[in-house]
């Protein structure tokens, strides 16, 4: 604090004071007035502001900052400690009780002055007492008088951290856990709340708490100060476990029985740990379950067949579950159906119709649903069905065991008798008189055709009869073609069978005239050869009425009556040849050739042939030379637009067709041949037949007995086919043929054994590709011939009784 003035000492301030301030007495009286009027105004503060200088009894005068400090709970901070802080300095205090404080901000001398009005400063307070540690600041501007109140400071406690913990942590329901609360920072008294996580609470800092359900619990406490200021504890997890009931006793009941039928199944009871009651299941190990339930017995009704694993299971009230029970075997067994009645229905019909049969339903002793099917003896057999009735229809003739069998879900019944069903056939119908031309010539070829129908759409075959002891043999297509040799009236009839060998009778006749051929002479040719050389011709001729004679005129003045004659020629040069032949009736033919006749030192060429090849394949050609002088130049044209300069060489043709191959040489004297040429022929590679199909013919018959079969192959290439017959007896047919492509072939067995066989068919093209097997078509022998079987016996007896055979020469056992 500074002395400002010393009223007794008047002298020293006038020396210290201008001259010009000698009137300064008089204000210094005024300021101190003043002084003593503010402090009048705040007498809080009286006893700092003021003071008389006991030594000097003079007036004391300071610039001060007043103001206020309290807690955050409006407690005052008495005893906290001050800081203000300015740019000049900093000064401190401490609040006074009430929570007041006042600072001294006046200077102490030359180097310390006052600080002045408009001084920035900024206050702290602090405080640590028994609430907790607190502190404030505020920020203020020196005011232009001796005081400057800053107002009210309020301090804030350190940040509030609230922790929490338990013991145990975890355990069996039920659990008591001992919790723990603490706190530090913000401002005493705190206020505790434990949440238990939906299992209760507390307000007690450190409380005991019971947890009787299993589960996790997170905990967590809150904690709030007097300032009302909250934290929360981490969490604090507690893990509530629960021990399963023990695993039941192995179940009790019926081990074997039949499906359908309810039986009861027991487990003993079992004490649960915690005293929690006890449900129990039953898995029945058909995919199926018991309800949970407090009982320690079930039933159960098994619907399918099998053996199942009974097994049970406890559960306490949260759901802990034991293991399984050993397990007792229980087999659930089945009776089938009764045998149905003999089926009733149509006992002779015509195959290719459909019919019905039917039986009497049968009750199944376990109330399951019957199902039936019909053995057709063919084969085949109907589908199951609910229905006691069943359509169908024999493709095959004969005499067929119709029987049926009843069925549950597991057993079938043993099979009915039998119903004996005889399936006969109808022969096609007459086929129409043959259509094709009435007239012709010998040697000609004409196509005739037919048509006919099956009563049972059974494929059919057809035999046309020419008239002139040749016929087709069956076919399978209803046209043919033919050439009569001899002139002549002709009747064409044509029949018709099905598959089973019945025949139609013969059509009506269709006349065919066929008139002697007019008569044609062929000189064959051309023909070359040297000067000198013999060159035989060759003539021949066709229709008109033998005998001919040949008249050959060589184109050089010279003439043959010869058939065949030899003839030399002395010029070089290309010579018209014409024969002329004559028959019996005198009528005549002429046809023209020529003859190329060269020198002995010109080349001639042979281009030989004809070639034939499949497409993608080499074809060898062979080239022949004479005469000329060696060595020779080759050309060949291939007539696709290729050539080759060898004499024997290879070519591949990559379209099918017909080629013309020209041949020619040019020798080392510049002597060029003459052109030969060849037709080649290229066709698309094999393919092996089709599969044939299945074959067609009775599907049942006697052993001994001969019985014809019939089958049709397809060939991709529709090359003719041949047929090899495997009879299912280790005896086959060989390869029959060869047959036309879609036409049937038929070959015959007779079978020795009563049994069971399958009839399958193979063919092959004249290439020898073979198809592969048909179906096979099952055929049942299933009676012997009693003649034959006699027979045997017979021979058996002469044999070992030489009587016997002395007996049966007699006259009465060999009539004449």
């Amino acid at each position: 604090m500074k002395k400002i003035c010393n009223i007794n000492n008047r002298e020293k301030m006038n020396k210290r004071f201008s001259r010009n301030f000698k009137a300064f007495n008089l204000a210094l009286i005024f300021t101190v007035a003043v002084s003593l009027l503010l402090v009048s105004f705040a007498p809080a503060l009286s006893n700092t502001y003021n003071s008389i200088d006991n030594e000097n009894t003079g007036i004391l005068l300071m610039k001060v900052v007043v103001g206020s400090a309290y807690k955050c709970n409006s407690d005052p901070a008495s005893g906290g400690s001050i800081i203000i802080s300015s740019s000049l300095g900093s000064r401190s205090g401490t609040v006074l009780g009430d929570g007041n404080f006042q600072v001294d901000i006046s200077g102490s001398g030359p180097g310390d002055p006052d600080w002045p009005a408009g001084t920035s400063i900024s206050v702290s307070v602090s405080l640590t007492d028994g609430d907790g540690s607190f502190s404030g600041s505020k920020s203020g501007t020196v005011s232009s008088g001796t005081v400057t109140d800053v107002g009210t400071v309020t301090l804030d406690p350190t940040t509030l951290v609230a922790s929490g913990s338990g013991l145990p942590l975890s355990g069996d329901a039920p659990l008591s856990v001992d919790f723990t609360g603490s706190a530090t920072g913000g401002c005493k008294p705190y206020t505790w709340y434990w949440d238990f996580d939906g299992d209760g609470s507390s307000s007690l800092q450190s409380p005991t708490h019971v947890f009787n359900t299993p589960g996790t619990y997170n905990c967590i406490l809150t904690v709030t100060d007097d300032c009302s200021n909250t934290d929360d504890s981490p969490t604090v997890t507690i893990t509530v476990e629960n021990t399963a009931p023990p695993t039941p006793s192995t179940p009790t009941g019926t081990t074997s029985g039949m499906h359908g039928t309810s039986y009861s199944y027991n487990t003993g009871a079992v004490v649960d740990p915690e005293g929690d009651t006890v449900e129990y299941r039953f898995d029945w190990d058909d995919g199926s379950m018991s309800s949970w339930s407090t009982s320690t017995s079930a039933s159960h009704t098994w619907t399918t067949v099998g053996t199942f694993d009974v097994k049970v299971q406890a559960r306490d009230e949260h759901d802990a579950m034991s293991g399984w029970s050993s397990a007792l075997s229980v087999d659930m067994g089945n009776t089938a159906p009764p045998t149905p009645s003999t089926p009733t229905g149509t006992t002779s019909g015509m195959h290719g119709t459909s019919y019905s049969y039917n039986t009497v339903a049968v009750v199944d002793p376990e109330g399951d649903t019957v199902e039936y099917r019909f053995d057709w003896d063919d084969g085949s057999m109907s589908s199951w069905s609910t229905s006691t009735s069943a359509s169908h229809t024999w493709t095959t003739v004969g005499t067929f065991d119709v029987k049926v069998q009843a069925s549950d879900d597991w057993d079938e019944s043993g099979w009915s008798s039998a119903l004996s069903v005889d399936m006969g056939n109808t022969a096609p119908d007459t086929p129409t008189t043959p259509s094709g031309p009435s007239s012709g010539y010998a040697g000609e070829t004409y196509s005739y055709s037919t048509s006919s129908t099956d009563p049972e759409d059974d494929t059919i075959q057809y035999f046309f009869d020419w008239g002139d002891s040749q016929n087709s043999g069956w076919i399978s297509s209803a046209s043919r073609s033919h050439s009569w040799s001899v002139d002549g009236t002709y009747n064409v009839k044509v029949k018709a069978r099905d598959t089973f060998l019945d025949e139609s009778g013969w059509s009506p006749d269709k006349t065919v005239e066929i008139s002697q051929a007019s008569l044609k002479a062929d000189c064959h040719g051309p023909y070359q050869g040297y000067i000198g050389e013999n060159i035989r011709m060759v003539g021949s001729a066709t229709g008109g009425t033998l005998p001919y004679t040949y008249d050959w005129d060589f184109g050089d003045g010279t003439s043959s009556s010869l058939e065949a004659p030899q003839h030399k020629y002395s010029l070089v040069g290309i010579y018209y040849v014409t024969l002329t032949v004559t028959d019996n009736d005198a009528y005549t033919d002429i046809d023209h050739t020529t003859c190329t006749i060269y020198s002995e030192d010109t080349p001639i060429v042979e281009a030989n042939g004809p070639y034939e090849g499949e497409v993608g394949e080499t074809v060898e050609f062979d080239g022949d030379v004479t005469g000329g002088t060696a060595p020779y130049d080759y050309y060949w044209e291939f007539g696709d637009g290729m050539i080759s300069y060898e004499q024997n060489p290879e070519h591949i043709y990559e379209n099918t067709g017909e080629y013309i191959a020209n041949f020619s040489v040019v020798d080392d004297l510049g002597m060029e041949s003459n052109i030969d040429n060849a037709t080649v022929t290229i066709i698309t590679a094999n393919n092996p037949p089709d599969k044939p199909g299945t074959p067609t013919g009775p599907a049942s018959g006697k052993a001994g007995e001969q019985y014809t079969y019939q089958c049709m192959g397809t060939d991709p290439d529709n090359d003719q086919l041949y047929y090899w017959f495997d009879w299912g007896d280790g005896e086959n047919s060989g390869w029959i043929g060869p047959i036309n492509h879609l036409d049937m072939a038929s070959a015959s067995h007779t079978w020795e054994d009563k049994d069971d066989y399958e009839i399958k068919v193979k063919t092959k093209d004249p290439r020898g590709e073979e198809s592969i097997w048909s179906d096979p078509l099952p055929i049942k022998m299933p009676k012997s011939n009693a003649k034959l079987i006699f027979s045997e016996i017979l021979e058996k007896l002469i044999e070992r009784y030489e009587i016997l055979e002395w007996l049966f020469s007699l006259p009465i056992f060999n009539p004449a």
